[in-house]
Order: C-alpha cells, then sequence, then structure tokens
C-alpha cells in the first residue's frame, strides 16, 4: 500500500500554519514542496497505515465512519486500484476534521487529498475493514 497527501499552499496563506494543519491529522516526518503554477504544494508519502492511525482514531471518535467509508468506496478506482479521501484544509486548521465530497465542493482554500493505492482489491478490502468498518449488520453491503 502506498499513501500520498497532497495539499495546495496559495500565495495568500501562511505556510506555516498550512504545515500545522497538516500535523493536525497526520503524522509527518518528512514533506516535500512541488511548484505549481499558481501555488505550491506539499507532499507526503508513506508505504503503511501508521501514518493514517492518528486519523482512523479521529474518524471513529467523532463517529464519522460511515461517511468517510462511503467516500472510499466512491473513489474506488479498481483498474488502478486506488482511491482517495479529502478534507478541508481551514477546518484542519482549527484542529477539526471535515470530510470534502470532492465530486460536489471545493472549498475556497482547497483540500487536502490523501490518495491510497493498493496491490489489489483484497488490500482494499481488509484497508476498508481496519481504517471503516462496518457500523451495523443491517447495512446494505456497500463493497
Amino acid at each position: 500500500m502506498e499513501v500520498t497527501m497532497c495539499c495546495p499552499v496559495f500565495p495568500t496563506e501562511d505556510k506555516q500554519l498550512v504545515e500545522t494543519a497538516l500535523a493536525n491529522l497526520f503524522l509527518i516526518q518528512e514533506s516535500e514542496e512541488q511548484e505549481a503554477e499558481t501555488h505550491i504544494k506539499l507532499k507526503a508519502f508513506w508505504n503503511d497505515t501508521s501514518s493514517l492511525s492518528s486519523i482512523r482514531q479521529r474518524i471513529h471518535e467523532i463517529r464519522i465512519i460511515d461517511v468517510v467509508r462511503k467516500r472510499l468506496v466512491a473513489n474506488w478506482d479498481e483498474l488502478n486500484t486506488m482511491t482517495h479521501l479529502c478534507f478541508e484544509k481551514q477546518a484542519a486548521c482549527l484542529d477539526k476534521l471535515r470530510v470534502v465530497d470532492d465530486a460536489q465542493e471545493t472549498p475556497p482554500l482547497g483540500f487536502i487529498e490523501i490518495a491510497i493505492r493498493f496491490q489489489n482489491t483484497s488490500e482494499f478490502e481488509d484497508f476498508l475493514n481496519w481504517f471503516t468498518p462496518r457500523t451495523s449488520k443491517r447495512q446494505v453491503a456497500d463493497y
């Protein structure tokens, strides 16, 4: 499994504040900057679930497991064996967690995206059951 976190930093933003927002969500040991046309992108990479443990815990604490699971499944690209999840950057600055439906909304300052690539569908299913287990036996199978 490969995890990539990407977040834009616009010229009007304080880069250190954005880095703090990212640290509120992820255990980032090292990140890199990439120049884009109108902004820079902060990126971090991991090869395991340890980087997602703290965000998983928060998802469970604030009881948004079903919402996150639904987004991960909706964003699943079986051909490329990957999915992604987006969080509002402004909320992260306030140490809050808000999932963004990137197909329907674009926050003014952009969002923090995590893309997760798997070796196969089975690995995705295992991750899904660890990260966002089903909360009710009566739920219709979503995957």
